[in-house]
C-alpha cells in the first residue's frame, strides 16, 4: 500500500494477509491523496492500482483470487482476466516451479492461443540444425520457433489436450487450418507429430505429416531417399517429402523450397506470413461470454484514513 500527494512525501507500507486495517498518519484534511495498491506473491507482483481520496475516508479493498494461480496455458491466462496479446508467464501442468515464457494470441477466434511459430519478415534464418529446433530460437514478439522440447512438454506432459491452428496470410488474402488434436512426442521418438481432424479454408496439409518424426539438415528422420530438409531447405515433420513446409526458405519460389502450404498456394509460392498456435480443445467449444468469471471474491479488507 502506498500514498502520495503534491505536498506529501511518498509513504509505503507492506500489509500481511491477516491485517484488516491500517492507519496512515500525518495526512492533511481536505487534501487529495493518491493511494496505490499492489499485491505480491513470491517473486511475482500485480500491476499497481490507484485512486484519489481526501481524508477522512475509508477505503475498502476487495482481494481477488485467480481461477488459475499458476495458469498452464494462454486460455487459463485469459480466464484470469488477461485479454491483450503479448508475452506472459505460464506454468507447465500448472506447476508453480515450472515457469515458461510464451506469446499469447488473445484475439484470434476467441483467443487463448500459445503461438509457437511465426514467419513475417524473412529476417530470421530458419535453416537451422537439430539442436536449435529442439531448444527454440528467435524473438516471440517477432519471428521465432518455440522449441520441440517445449512443444512436447506442453502437449504430452499435461492432461490437457490441445488443438492446432495455422494462420496464413499474403498481402491480400488470408486462410486458416485447424486440427482438433495436436501432440509432439518425446526426443526419444524424435518428436513425432500427431494431429487430429481438419477444418478451415486453407486446405488440409498436415494430415500427410501425421505420425512422422521431425527432420533437420543434420538429423534425417524422413523416409525419402535423400534428406528432405536438405532438398527443401527447411525443417519439418517430413514424410516423402511435404505438403507443408512452413519453416522453408522465406521468399523462395523454387518448387517446394519456400514457405509452402500446398493445398492453398501450391509448391511454388512462398507465404509471407505464417503463425502456428495451440490452445486447449475445450476452448473452441466455449463462447467468450459463457466462460467462467475471471476472478473470485475474497474477504474485504479496510484501510482507514
Amino acid at each position: 500500500l502506498g500514498c502520495s500527494s503534491v505536498s506529501f512525501i511518498w509513504q509505503e507500507v507492506q500489509l500481511g494477509p491477516r491485517e484488516q486495517q491500517f492507519v496512515l498518519e500525518g495526512l492533511e484534511q481536505g487534501t487529495k491523496y493518491t493511494v496505490f495498491v499492489m499485491a505480491y506473491k513470491g517473486d511475482h507482483q500485480s500491476r499497481k492500482t490507484g485512486c484519489e481520496m481526501a481524508p477522512p475516508a475509508l477505503l475498502s479493498l476487495l482481494p481477488v483470487s485467480f481461477l488459475y494461480p499458476y495458469p498452464a496455458d494462454c486460455a487459463q491466462m485469459q480466464q484470469n482476466g488477461n485479454i491483450s496479446s503479448g508475452m506472459y508467464t505460464i506454468y507447465l501442468s500448472g506447476n508453480g516451479s515450472r515457469p515458461m515464457q510464451v506469446y499469447c494470441d488473445m484475439t484470434t477466434d476467441g483467443g487463448g492461443w500459445i503461438v509457437f511459430q511465426r514467419r513475417s519478415t524473412g529476417e530470421l534464418d530458419f535453416y537451422k540444425r537439430w539442436k536449435n529446433y529442439v531448444e527454440g530460437f528467435g524473438d516471440p514478439t517477432g519471428e521465432f520457433w518455440l522449441g520441440l522440447d517445449q512443444l512436447h512438454n506442453l502437449t504430452s506432459s499435461s492432461p490437457i489436450h490441445y488443438e492446432l491452428r495455422v494462420d496464413l496470410r499474403t498481402a491480400n488474402e488470408s486462410a486458416y487450418a485447424v486440427y482438433d488434436f495436436f501432440q509432439v512426442a518425446s526426443s526419444r521418438e524424435r518428436y513425432r507429430l500427431s494431429v487430429g481432424n481438419y477444418r478451415g479454408n486453407a486446405g488440409d496439409a498436415m494430415t500427410y505429416h501425421n505420425g512422422w518424426k521431425f527432420t533437420t539438415w543434420d538429423r534425417d528422420n524422413d523416409v525419402a531417399l535423400s534428406n528432405c530438409a536438405l532438398t527443401h531447405h527447411g525443417a519439418w515433420w517430413y514424410k516423402n517429402c511435404h505438403l507443408a513446409n512452413l519453416n522453408g526458405k522465406y521468399g523462395e519460389s523454387k518448387h517446394s523450397e519456400g514457405v509452402n502450404w500446398e493445398p492453398w498456394k501450391g509448391h511454388e509460392f512462398s507465404i509471407p506470413f505464417t503463425e502456428m498456435k495451440i490452445r486447449p480443445q475445450s476452448s473452441s467449444n466455449e463462447s467468450v461470454l459463457a466462460r467462467k468469471k475471471r476472478s473470485l471474491p475474497g474477504k474485504k479488507r479496510k484501510i482507514r484514513f
